[in-house]
């Protein structure tokens, strides 16, 4: 008997390893292995899933499995219906969050379906794939919901599996073609996701990670053992895909002091911090790593009330002091920090000052998510509560919510897409730490300037700017050599500003933003900006006097520093 197991991912977001686990966990299982045979197909665009429609009915599986998301749901649907008014007649069984809490509904509303599976899946699966070759029913696996007749039914969830290392790891036994998936991966720009524990301690109302659940760790001599594997193989990045990073921050340090030792091939790894757990030895340690790609940090608003709505007790003194500490120190990796627009309880202005509160912290990009509604959480089962209302189709976008208005949203959406358009650009975050320092105005109140004179013709823009670079040149005089590199890179920025092949503001500020950086290592004007920093310790970087700054300035910014 076969079984093919069918995942979506959409470059250049990682592509996780469920099924692999899945198919690992089931080839042991000793009422499985000998009576299937298990494959994992991994899709991304129309030509590969024409393929694998035509693998399909050229091999007739016995079994389809598929891993729902709330990102790929209409897909997985819409795939499934497809094939089975083609003709399938195999089991088609639906996993993953996406389903975990709305089973009964998928499988009324879509006969198609056969079983979804509620919740973790190895042990389930292995179930299923075992009563089919013993021609037994459904009635005892638990964590399903099943088809029988014209009647749905839905068992009671099975057990969660306490002890991970009973989970046969799908890298160590090369269940996953680690050297072909890193071809796949990379022609793409798409990472992999690699976990190193199950669960999280915390409820957050808009989340469906953990909701509370116990963590369970799998053992960190599996762990590290599987990093130096990924990191052999040829993957480029990778996605460190557990709830929260640091949450055992001795494990976490260990971790990366084993990447830092092991990393030959300068595999770039992305985190999600949790920043009041920080330490002072952690951040440390971050400051000299070179393999980090981007650490996020999950403020999500500071509007108390929306916190409160989100059962969040965000310590702000504590997130903006480790946030900015770990700024300070940390030169090389991406900061990001993540906002959601749309939580009951804030408003347009409750946004706008959560954006100035993480403005003052100097992240490189400030992310933005429009609230989901997630089956399974807090906020889905307490929607009229909340009074949230959402698209009727996954995602799920929130379009209004208790406190936050239809029209707020509409008005925090624009300045968000306006903010990620622009703030993330380092010619731009410069220019306003030069505001900011030369005026005396925050961040944020330079950054609401800016907006203005974006919506103004491009000349004023330019002058505007300029302005503030010249006061830069002349406030750099007590140091002959950053004056004199300064100096140089604003008298090409003027030859600039005279082309009349210039008239894009963006390309504009490419062209002060790439000379700039020749003039001044980037990270150095960071510290610069620091109130503290004394700008004789500035050293030269890169830019040799009298030369010229390369043609391609101002080239490609809608890409650069995206992560």
């Amino acid at each position: 008997m076969e079984a093919i197991l069918i995942g979506r991912y959409n470059p250049p977001e990682s592509m996780g390893m469920g099924l692999y686990y899945l198919k690992a966990y089931a080839d042991k299982d000793p009422g499985v292995n000998g009576a299937f045979s298990i494959k994992t197909r991994f899709v991304n665009d129309d030509p590969g899933v024409d393929s694998l429609f035509q693998e399909i009915f050229d091999t007739a599986p016995d079994v389809l499995g598929f891993s729902c998301h709330v990102w790929n749901i209409e897909w997985v649907l819409g795939f499934v219906h497809r094939i089975r008014h083609a003709g399938f007649k195999g089991l088609m069984v639906l996993g993953g969050p996406e389903v975990s809490y709305t089973g009964v509904e998928i499988l009324k509303a879509n006969p198609a379906v056969d079983i979804a599976v509620k919740g973790e899946g190895e042990k389930t699966f292995a179930e299923i794939l075992t009563c089919i070759a013993s021609n037994g029913c459904f009635e005892g696996i638990g964590g399903i919901v099943y088809r029988q007749g014209t009647g749905v039914f839905e068992n009671p969830r099975a057990l969660l599996i306490k002890d991970l290392a009973l989970v046969p790891s799908p890298i160590l036994d090369e269940t996953i073609d680690l050297k072909a998936t890193a071809m796949q991966l990379n022609s793409t720009g798409t990472s992999l996701a690699f976990q190193t524990y199950r669960g999280c301690p915390f409820k957050c109302s808009f989340c469906g990670w953990g909701g509370g659940e116990i963590v369970r760790e799998f053992p960190l001599a599996r762990v590290t053992e599987e990093l130096d594997m990924i990191m052999a193989s040829g993957v480029n990045r990778v996605w460190y895909t557990d709830s929260i990073s640091n949450l055992n921050r001795e494990r976490f340090r260990r971790i990366l002091e084993h990447i830092n030792k092991n990393n030959k091939n300068r595999v770039v790894f992305d985190f999600e911090i949790f920043v009041e757990l920080l330490d002072d030895e952690t951040i440390e340690l971050i400051s000299r790593l070179d393999f980090l790609g981007y650490l996020a940090l999950g403020l999500q608003t500071s509007n108390p009330a929306a916190l409160k709505n989100l059962n969040r007790k965000t310590d702000l003194n504590k997130f903006k002091t480790n946030s900015v500490r770990l700024r300070r120190v940390n030169k090389k990796t991406e900061m990001r920090i993540d906002i959601v627009i749309g939580l009951p309880g804030d408003n347009f202005e409750g946004f706008r000052d959560t954006l100035k509160f993480a403005a003052e912290i100097n992240p490189h990009r400030l992310q933005f998510h429009n609230l989901s509604l997630l089956p399974g959480t807090q906020f889905y089962d307490q929607r009229e509560k909340f009074s949230i209302k959402c698209d009727a189709k996954p995602p799920r976008y929130v379009t209004e919510s208790y406190g936050f208005s239809l029209d707020d949203m509409a008005k925090a959406k624009d300045l968000a897409a306006r903010t990620d358009n622009y703030f993330s650009l380092p010619e731009v975050r410069l220019t306003l730490l030069h505001v900011k320092r030369i005026e005396g105005i925050t961040l944020w109140e330079a950054f609401e300037g800016f907006l203005l004179h974006v919506d103004q013709d491009s000349a004023i823009v330019e002058s505007a700017l300029l302005k503030y670079f010249k006061k830069a040149v002349n406030s750099s005089k007590s140091n002959n050599d950053i004056y004199a590199r300064l100096s140089d890179a604003i008298a090409y920025i003027s030859t600039v500003f005279g082309r009349a092949s210039m008239p894009d503001t963006i390309g504009t500020f490419g062209s002060m933003g790439r000379v700039f950086e020749f003039a001044v290592d980037e990270m150095t004007l960071y510290d610069y900006f620091d109130e503290d920093f004394n700008i004789s310790q500035i050293p030269t970087k890169r830019f040799a006097l009298g030369s010229s700054p390369p043609a391609s300035a101002g080239s490609d910014l809608s890409t650069r520093f995206r992560g």
